[in-house]
């Protein structure tokens, strides 16, 4: 490892800068391995994940659901209450 830098190099991933530059070398950079759709494909498996979680705790399931959602409503009741 070159003098001057970082003993913790980060792995991010998407083409950004892993270790820190010095004044006379270009930066190591990641390239990006995964393509745009390959992005946002999470959300074609949410149906069966959460067939998954609700078959070992339909109970626990909902509770999380009702937990993440409450947030998310706090401005739509204050939007009404304000009106």
């Amino acid at each position: 490892m070159p003098s001057g830098a970082t003993s913790a190099i980060k792995n991010a991933g998407d083409g950004v800068i892993i270790g820190r530059k010095r004044s006379d070398e270009r930066p190591r950079t990641v390239p990006n391995p995964r393509s745009f759709r390959s992005r946002f494909g999470a959300p074609a498996h949410a149906q069966a994940f959460l067939a998954m979680v609700w078959g070992i705790s339909p109970g626990l399931t909902a509770a999380v659901a009702a937990a993440a959602a409450r947030p998310a409503l706090v401005p739509v009741a204050g939007l009404y209450v304000g009106s």
